[in-house]
């Protein structure tokens, strides 16, 4: 790198070299910089952004994760992080040191918004709260997860506002869940004398999810009363089939479900896709999934997206991470990478669809 003065202009340029991800080299420049001091200011910010060093702005490590994670992410939602991180956190953390952030300097951070009045003369929501916060813990959890930020301050300060719904949990790797226990096996009995008890978690899902882009409603392999309120709250079911040949009978039996939920209780569900799983890598396997296809296909989405089985697979229960971080280059993680896609697909079309929106 190198530093000039433009002597037509009296203004400072930075001359940088810069290697791409195919590793070719290309020079560029960056201009307008009223005095030597703030050039240079910000040549050592742009080195340690090309090294990954958290000896960084705030400010400076935002970039980088717009970098990785604005592809990843669909346009309005990423209009919403860029506004809140616009207004709401760069104004107060982005000439910080990221790896000097303590919890306190959060919780400074979360009384003045909890102390802003809207031209209403009233608050912010706690859903909207929560939804700053939320942004500001995911930048963290990117330094800590892919840049060996120790620890994400914002996590260990906690969120703000009033805590709305406490069984909420918020995971490191950013996305929020409710955990079971074994106290849910008696839900079914309890839900024997509840008026409209096929609505429950419909309604329970209906004051929460203008908060989240996708709620994920993990059921087990029967048809007692909570899968039926899990059809009953959803938009699409999506049905893992094991590569067996009596689980693939069995699916018979839960699209007929799917169909009498939809005549009776909630005319909007429908059958988002079918996907193979512990499909390992011999003939037989191999003639399930050929045969799930053919015979499926014709009345059914059959999703490309094939689940391996795998040891890594297996390990991630324990390991207290998703496979994408227990192993990302792994033949699972591509294999749920691809049925993350083509599931956002069947969101992005439902949305195009007005008159079938319900988040």
């Amino acid at each position: 790198m190198s530093i000039h003065k433009d002597n037509a202009t009296g203004k400072w340029r930075v001359v940088y070299r810069y290697t791409d991800w195919t590793g070719e080299t290309h020079q560029s420049s960056k201009r307008g910089f009223p005095t030597k001091r703030e050039a240079q200011i910000w040549e050592r910010e742009l080195l340690l952004k090309k090294e990954a060093k958290l000896d960084m702005t705030f400010e400076s490590f935002y970039e980088i994760y717009v970098e990785d994670m604005q592809n990843r992410i669909r346009d309005n939602t990423w209009g919403t992080k860029t506004n809140i991180a616009r207004t709401k956190i760069l104004p107060y953390f982005g000439k910080r040191k990221i790896g000097e952030i303590e919890p306190r300097d959060i919780i400074a951070w979360q009384n003045e918004l909890l102390a802003i009045r809207q031209p209403n003369g009233k608050p912010y929501s706690a859903s909207y709260l929560q939804k700053i916060h939320s942004q500001l813990s995911a930048i963290f959890n990117h330094a800590v997860n892919f840049y060996h930020l120790p620890s994400n301050p914002a996590q260990k300060a906690g969120n703000m506002g009033k805590e709305e719904h406490r069984e909420i949990m918020r995971h490191c790797e950013g996305f929020d869940f409710v955990p079971a226990n074994r106290s849910l096996s008696a839900v079914e009995v309890g839900l024997v004398n509840v008026m409209s008890r096929e609505t429950v978690l419909k309604r329970y899902l209906d004051g929460i999810k203008k908060n989240y882009d996708y709620v994920l409603l993990d059921c087990r392999p029967s048809l007692g009363m909570l899968v039926i309120n899990a059809l009953s709250a959803a938009d699409h079911v999506l049905i893992p089939v094991q590569a067996d040949y009596l689980a693939a009978e069995d699916m018979t039996e839960l699209v007929g479900t799917v169909h009498s939920i939809r005549q009776q209780i909630n005319p909007k569900l429908k059958i988002g896709g079918v996907f193979l799983t512990m499909a390992n890598d011999t003939n037989f396997r191999r003639d399930i999934v050929t045969g799930v296809k053919e015979n499926f296909g014709k009345y059914l989405p059959v999703l490309e997206a094939v689940i391996p089985s795998t040891v890594r697979l297996a390990e991630i229960s324990t390991a207290d991470k998703s496979i994408f971080r227990h192993e990302p280059n792994g033949r699972a993680a591509r294999a749920y990478g691809t049925l993350v896609k083509e599931v956002e697909g069947i969101g992005e079309k439902q949305r195009i669809r007005p008159a079938d929106i319900t988040r």
